[in-house]
């Protein structure tokens, strides 16, 4: 039952969660952006380098002047230091604390490949390089430096200065400013892992708070959640996707043309420096080709030309084959973006092109695969097996009518009504109160600081017999294994010690409410609690009517061999309901997430992080409602089915149970009855039945035999005394009364079950999974039950 805070923190909470995805969604589409740009742009060697974006890797070959690393005095480019100091806090627990940062870099440095050298600033660069750590006592002292000689990636933008190309940071353009010695490789993947988790945590923000949402408006019917939770994941699945596609056509179209912009302005240039005439066809065979007219020109620039067309041409083939696919093909018409003309001149001109025409796949980090996979898998599988639960019995709730005590039926019930004692009466341990049921629980707190935990030392339930009782009568109710909610709460706190008389809770307190302030210091302290139900408590029932055992004619609600559930709460039944439904709501959010989290897990093994492996991941949600609601349609028509096939049972063992009387009514009639033909072909009618496998169609034809035959049995024995004060004739008129009342009791149970079954198997949607399953008509039970109750001796 919540309260207003609790309302409160859930209208607070939403608004937070829903900007918590938008933030998350464009964190991750950021981190993808980054990746995708610079998977589409080919490693360039530095003697092909023409201004624009570039990828380049290789040697940081030194500068003018190196730095000298705060702690360890190496030389380096870059450096960043941190002391820290090792401290104590109140708990007795050590941290590491940040007493001095520092961090200094080169104006610029060289990096050289086996082509050349350029000139790199740093300024503006996330620089990703190999830590030291060094502790000595209670410092500890870290350094992350950049060496002469590191081998680095570089992802950066070209500028010209003085005629010098140079790799600075600071100019905006379609890259991420990076300097690492991880390499091109593991840097794409830290993007890749980065945008999946991103990506998945803002689907879960959105997720709980929908989830929230439909928790203040009482809304805890699982399709509503779930379309809701599924429109708002495929939503944002597709905005990205589409987003994503959309930006990646148009920006790998834009800098590929820009870039072959650029490498004609650089290879006219370089050309014009040969005097080799060039009218910009990049298919001129007489100028690109082996044998052409650049064995005119110098080694060098010859090379340079060579490099520049086959990183255009690599760039271009990448292009052109992003958007050949689908539905990149499509949407590129839609957006009105272009292909490109492929570059085709022949492969042994431009060394390595080939290579480069082929985009690296990378997968996301080994460990965060591993993560995404443990942790997904399993909460897909255990967190809806949970949640589907809690949701069948929120249906049991909801579907099944409240019965009165006098129209009980045998089978899955409900009631409400006032509780009465029937015997007696328990003592509450902490409120000194009577009542009928509690739940007492003492948890004593060990140990100090971080180490400090809450342990059970005591857990007790126990009840009484009671009976529901409303305006037509009166049931009798039996919590063993009883699932119990209840508004009655008191909870006591003390201080225990072991060197004196310590009072019961009990005579501590006598309260609903949590008394004594703070727990005073000095001994163990000690939280005891008490959930009660209380004489004259109005309650909601759902459960089991079965047989009680006292008596044998009458009805009571307890636990059987079933698996329905056995709930008793002095809350209301939409209270209870939607406890159930939220709890139910929750575990099947958490197992929807656990499932999406998989499928990104999965996209990014495959590691293609395409757009339309997002648009794939939108099917998540829809697929996981489709199964939901197969699932639950399954449910119902199984549990009414086998409501049927149990009420069926019961008949039928007791119908059974009647086989074992035949020979000694038969007994019986032979000795005191050899006149009455009649009822001995009955009695032998009878044994004939009972000895068959029988359906409700031959019980029908059985129970109207037997009734005559009970009938005319208690008729003659009433026109016979020397009959009615025989013991062996008294006792087995007593078993036949008892089982003639047993089956009278579960008869309406069973067809109210079979009424149930046929009209949700003829229902839509139910009836085509009812079809599609072979679930069939059920026959009800036609003959006239009455009560038998033999006169005189017989009674006693």
């Amino acid at each position: 039952m919540w309260k207003t805070w609790q309302y409160v923190i859930c209208w607070l909470a939403i608004p937070l969660l829903f900007f918590l995805a938008w933030f998350l969604h464009g964190a991750g589409f950021d981190e993808l952006r980054q990746m995708r740009q610079l998977e589409r742009l080919p490693r360039t060697n530095v003697i092909s380098a023409i201004p624009g974006e570039i990828n380049l890797e290789g040697q940081v070959a030194g500068t003018d002047e190196l730095l000298q690393a705060p702690h360890s005095q190496v030389e380096c480019v870059y450096y960043l230091y941190i002391l820290e100091e090792r401290r104590t806090d109140s708990d007795g627990d050590s941290y590491w604390a940040v007493i001095d940062r520092q961090t200094d870099q080169v104006v610029d440095f060289r990096l050289e490949d086996p082509t050349g050298t350029i000139r790199v600033r740093p300024a503006g660069a996330d620089i990703n390089v190999d830590m030291d750590r060094d502790r000595i006592g209670d410092l500890r002292h870290t350094e992350y430096r950049l060496h002469p000689n590191d081998t680095v990636f570089v992802f950066g933008y070209i500028s010209r200065r003085q005629d010098l190309h140079v790799v600075e940071f600071e100019t905006g353009g379609l890259y991420t400013p990076i300097i690492s010695t991880q390499g091109e490789r593991e840097e794409r993947r830290h993007m890749a892992s980065s945008s999946v988790i991103s990506s998945f945590l803002a689907l879960m923000a959105a997720s709980f708070a929908v989830m929230l949402f439909c928790w203040v408006l009482k809304v805890h019917r699982l399709l509503v959640f779930l379309s809701a939770v599924s429109l708002v994941q495929a939503l944002g699945l597709v905005y990205l996707g589409l987003t994503m596609l959309k930006f990646d056509l148009e920006s790998s179209y834009e800098r590929t043309l820009l870039q072959q912009q650029r490498a004609e302005e650089e290879i006219q240039y370089l050309l014009d420096s040969g005097d080799i005439p060039w009218s910009g066809d990049w298919g001129d065979a007489n100028v690109f080709q082996q044998n052409g007219a650049l064995d005119d020109l110098p080694s060098a620039t010859r090379s340079r030309i060579y490099g520049i067309y086959g990183n255009i041409a690599a760039s271009i083939t990448r292009l052109n084959t992003v958007q050949a696919r689908f539905p990149e093909r499509v949407l590129a018409q839609f957006w009105h973006v272009p292909s490109l003309r492929e570059m085709f001149l022949p492969s042994a001109s431009f060394p390595g092109v080939d290579q480069q025409r082929v985009i690296e796949m990378v997968p996301i980090r080994g460990w965060v695969l591993a993560f995404m996979l443990g942790l997904g898998v399993p909460a897909a599988i255990v967190f809806p097996w949970w949640g589907f639960g809690k949701i069948r019995e929120k249906r049991y709730i909801e579907n099944i009518p409240t019965s009165a005590t006098v129209g009980l039926a045998y089978g899955p019930a409900e009631l409400k009504g006032a509780a009465r004692k029937e015997t007696k009466l328990l003592r509450g341990p902490v409120s000194g109160a009577d009542c009928v049921y509690y739940h007492y629980e003492v948890r004593a707190l060990t140990g100090a600081g971080k180490n400090a935990q809450w342990v059970t030392i005591t857990d007790e339930k126990m009840h009484e017999a009671f009976v529901c009782q409303d305006a037509h009568g009166s049931t009798p109710v039996d919590l063993m294994h009883a699932e119990v909610h209840s508004k009655h709460q008191y909870i006591d706190k003390y201080t225990y010690r072991s060197d004196e008389t310590n009072p019961q809770p009990g005579e501590l307190f006598s309260s609903s409410l949590i008394r004594g302030g703070s727990l005073s210091s000095g001994g163990q302290k000690r939280v005891a609690t008490e959930v009660s139900l209380l004489p004259g408590d109005d309650l909601y029932i759902l459960g089991p009517a079965i047989i009680d055992e006292r008596t044998g004619d009458q009805l009571k609600i307890g636990k059987d061999e079933s698996e329905f559930p056995l709930i008793v709460s002095n809350w209301t039944e939409e209270q209870v309901m939607a406890r159930k439904g939220r709890r139910g709501l929750g575990l099947l959010n958490l197992g929807l997430n656990g499932l999406v989290l998989a499928g990104l897990a999965v996209t990014g093994a495959t590691a293609s992080y395409a757009p339309t492996d997002y648009l794939l991941a939108a099917f998540i949600a829809p697929a996981f409602l489709g199964v939901c609601f197969v699932v639950l349609m399954y449910n119902d028509l199984e549990f009414v089915r086998q409501r049927v096939a149990r009420a069926w049972a019961n008949i039928d063992v007791s119908l059974k149970k009647r086989a074992e009387l035949v020979p000694n009514i038969e007994a019986v009639a032979k000795r005191y009855l050899a006149h009455e033909a009649e009822l001995q072909g009955g009695i032998s009618k009878m044994r004939a039945r009972l000895q068959s496998n029988l359906d409700p169609g031959d019980a029908d034809e059985l129970i109207d035999a037997e009734k005559i035959v009970a009938g005319r049995l208690f008729a003659t024995v009433e026109d016979h005394p020397d009959l009615k004060g025989d013991e062996v004739t008294r006792s087995l008129f007593n078993r036949i009364v008892a089982l003639e009342n047993e089956i009278t009791l579960m008869r309406e149970g069973y067809n109210d079950s079979v009424e149930r079954y046929n009209t949700r198997i003829q229902r839509l949607p139910e009836v085509m999974l009812a079809k599609l399953l072979g679930y069939r008509h059920a026959q009800a039970l036609r003959a006239d039950f009455g009560q038998i109750r033999p006169a005189g001796p017989a009674q006693e």
